[in-house]
């Protein structure tokens, strides 16, 4: 408590230039760490291997701290030396906002490793454990997702492949905590419209030299992930996922699905214990919109329009008796809920 008492007695101006003149100086505490390790930006024909052969304390602190995980050199050693193995005796309590990052680095190796650390984190963190590095961290997580073009934003490496990207912010979403999936006062984006506003992709922006009946453009991989995504945040959020929406927008969000091309190809093509996921969706999205008074009559129509009607033609062949099983889920439900 005497600490806060006594950093209360100085202004903000003066508290950022601390924590400023403090970053800088851990940086700066790190970097001669690593060159005393026989680790530099420059040494990149150095013996080692990975940053895994070095003190586990050190890597802990170069992606627990953001002002150095961000800063180019670091990143150069990380790019240049990636870790391998995961640490079994880091805390974990509270995921560092480097290792959300690496979740989506360009490397298939920093990649591979980031997950696995990842999974040894509880989730999600709770609001007040999300520091200023975790928004930083979520900040260039979306830049680099929002972006049409591969993403290169220094002194980041995203992953080029869309897939990889979706993929991994599927795994970053389970550790924001739900202040922070939609927009607050410290948190300008919403990641609730970020993930709704994919569901019309079609992948045909990702793959249009491959030919149309190709089963990689079929299985739509990329809108795969957009819909983990979604399905996650329907789940997590709930009723609120709506909150601040047009009473019309949740019927615009089933739209883009239902009439997205990739979907159909996704319950036409897929086997069976798949289409059973692919079709959860309708659930969550039913039960988060049942206390909309204004369009319930308008959602139940769209649902059972979509599944007794349009899935059920011959061309969805065997995607239909779990088509009907999703309907009588959530008939049983409206049933229910009246």
């Amino acid at each position: 408590m005497s600490g806060f008492s006594y950093f209360a007695k100085f202004s903000s101006e003066i508290l950022d230039g601390f924590w400023a003149s403090f970053d800088a100086w851990e940086v700066d505490q790190l970097l001669g760490e690593l060159v005393r390790l026989g680790v530099t930006p420059m040494n990149i024909s150095s013996s080692l291997h990975s940053l895994s052969d070095l003190p586990s304390p050190i890597l802990f602190r170069l992606v627990s701290n953001w002002t150095s995980f961000a800063d180019a050199r670091v990143q150069k050693i990380l790019q240049s030396f990636p870790p391998k193995n995961v640490f079994t005796h880091w805390p974990t309590s509270i995921i560092p906002p480097g290792v959300l990052v690496s979740i989506m680095e360009q490397s298939p190796i920093t990649r591979k490793w980031a997950s696995a650390q990842a999974s040894r984190f509880f989730s999600p963190l709770l609001a007040v454990n999300f520091t200023d590095g975790h928004v930083h961290a979520l900040e260039a997580i979306v830049n680099g997702l929002g972006s049409r073009e591969p993403p290169n934003l220094m002194p980041f490496r995203f992953a080029a492949d869309i897939i990889s990207l979706w993929t991994g912010f599927n795994t970053v979403l389970r550790f924001i905590p739900i202040e922070y999936l939609k927009c607050n006062y410290k948190w300008k984006v919403d990641v609730r419209r970020l993930v709704s506003d994919h569901l019309s992709d079609t992948d045909i922006r990702e793959y249009s030299s491959i030919e149309p009946n190709n089963d990689l453009l079929n299985h739509a991989p990329d809108f795969v992930e957009v819909l983990r995504c979604f399905n996650f945040l329907l789940k997590r959020l709930e009723a609120s996922f709506w909150t601040d929406e047009s009473p019309e927008y949740p019927l615009v969000v089933f739209d883009n699905i239902k009439n997205n091309i990739a979907f159909t190809r996704l319950i036409q093509n897929n086997s069976s214990d798949q289409k059973s996921w692919h079709l959860s969706w309708v659930h969550e999205y039913f039960h988060c919109t049942q206390k909309i008074e204004q369009i319930y009559g308008g959602i139940v129509a769209k649902i059972f329009d979509f599944l007794l009607e349009e899935l059920q033609h011959e061309r969805f062949g065997e995607a239909r008796p779990h088509v009907f099983e999703s309907a009588i889920r959530v008939s049983l439900e409206a049933s229910l809920a009246c």
